[in-house]
């Protein structure tokens, strides 16, 4: 049972990684000054209805099907990239690090697009789109 939730989860992370997310390259950088309540909800994938995304003021969870695969922390950043300015989005922060433990690396997925029911996460010109569904 532990084997086929660690396939999952490593089938889970190489989807989030095709599909333009990926790690910061700075874990030092500090958190946004607000907490990013208009992520709080569910948000499920366009191009993969059966992958949703669920915030809350303590964790980030990620499921596929009715299956959680994934439960992180997560904190809003000002961006992923200190050289970017996240003006366009209309957010106060341009970006969201999630991690498991304290001693992890810190992944930063930077927010591209931004509207009250749809968002949109971009690396390396790779973009993954999402719709509030709660």
């Amino acid at each position: 049972m532990m084997e086929m939730a660690q396939t999952i989860r490593r089938g889970v992370i190489l989807f989030l990684t095709s599909a333009g997310l990926a790690a910061c390259s700075d874990s030092t950088e500090a958190p946004a000054p607000l907490v990013a309540t208009e992520l709080i909800g569910e948000w499920q994938s366009l191009e993969d209805s059966g992958y949703v995304l669920k915030f809350n003021a303590e964790s980030y969870r990620e499921f596929y099907g009715t299956e959680e695969v994934s439960r992180d922390n997560w904190e809003p950043v000002k961006s992923c990239d200190d050289s970017k300015l996240n003006d366009e989005t209309g957010l106060s922060y341009g970006g969201f690090q999630i991690w498991t433990k304290e001693s992890d690396d810190r992944i930063c997925y930077a927010i591209s697009d931004w509207s009250v029911d749809k968002v949109s996460f971009t690396y390396a010109g790779t973009t993954s789109r999402y719709t509030r569904i709660d």
